[in-house]
């Protein structure tokens, strides 16, 4: 098996990557049973954070990955950390087309990046908000999704081969969501590998993916549509609304809500979707042991 490893980042003031040190201790500590090639992009046409650079990025990446003679391409991007030397092994392993590593997105509520599989048309939903199903995923190690992000994502050939990265829509450039989709409708099968949980830094710290955040209720004061901490929030007034710490923080800063002091007890949105959905085999899925990788190639 031949493997090509991308981390897309950019370059400090000092001239130095902005790959977190645990990102790439965990990259080199990978063990797998074939050729590994760990390639880092640092091509940037716009300013840093313009979320087109990583567009621009994975589009390279898919460039450069077909003109060679790898098997899967594994992102992993500058601000994960992987779970242990096997993780990669385990992806590999898994069958189907696209296979995601669970992690925290950081942007608004704190919600999974892997997505429910609802049918091979349309886009699922976070499984953070199916906590019973998310479960059964857990347990089983290996299930059935629909994808999103590409925080640390593998792809085999066959897919890159007939899908190219693009802007998920006019105003959002990042690629993870139109792929997504794309790839429901040419008929690949995606899969989540919950038994490789990816870390993910944000504000000092890293954060768990099965990590649970309180949320609380607030009253809101006016009618507004509004961005806090990243999430997109239509307020009603009067109207009560669930905010995590760092969304209501910004918005009783400027008067848009007042705190009530009702926190939320694990309240679980209804299952929606009556689908069977289970595991590859409906059974738990077993760790497999870690191999020794054959050679080890950096590309910088």
């Amino acid at each position: 098996m031949r493997l090509m490893i991308f981390t897309p980042t950019w370059l400090t003031e000092a001239g130095e990557d902005a790959i977190h040190p645990a990102c790439r201790e965990s990259i080199e500590a990978q063990e797998v049973d074939g050729r590994v090639r760990w390639v880092i992009g640092r091509e940037n046409p716009f300013p840093i954070p313009d979320h087109r650079n990583v567009l621009h990025q994975y589009r390279l990446a898919r460039e450069m990955f077909l003109a060679g003679d790898d098997d899967a391409l594994l992102t992993v991007e500058h601000d994960q950390r992987l779970p242990d030397p096997g993780a990669a092994q385990r992806m590999l392993e898994t069958p189907g087309d696209v296979v995601y590593a669970p992690y925290l997105l950081r942007h608004g509520r704190p919600v999974l990046s892997t997505w429910q599989y609802i049918n091979e048309r349309n886009l699922g939903m976070s499984l953070a908000l199916y906590p019973r199903e998310l479960e059964q995923a857990r347990r089983a190690g290996v299930w059935r999704i629909c994808g999103a992000g590409f925080g640390c994502t593998l792809f085999r050939r066959r897919v890159l081969e007939a899908i190219e990265f693009a802007p998920s829509t006019a105003s959002n450039p990042s690629p993870d969501l139109g792929f997504a989709e794309a790839a429901l409708r040419a008929g690949f099968v995606s899969y989540g590998r919950f038994d490789a949980p990816v870390a993910h830094y944000a504000r000092g710290r890293w954060l768990d993916p099965f990590e649970v955040f309180d949320m609380s209720k607030y009253i809101a004061t006016q009618n507004v549509n509004v961005m806090a901490a990243g999430r997109f929030i239509r307020l009603k007034a009067g109207e009560m609304v669930e905010l995590s710490e760092e969304e209501a923080n910004d918005l009783l800063r400027v008067g848009y809500v007042d705190a009530i002091g009702i926190k939320v007890e694990d309240e679980r949105p209804p299952e929606e979707s009556e689908q069977r959905i289970r595991g590859i085999d409906g059974s738990d899925a077993k760790r497999p042991r870690r191999r020794n990788r054959e050679a080890t190639l950096r590309e910088d």
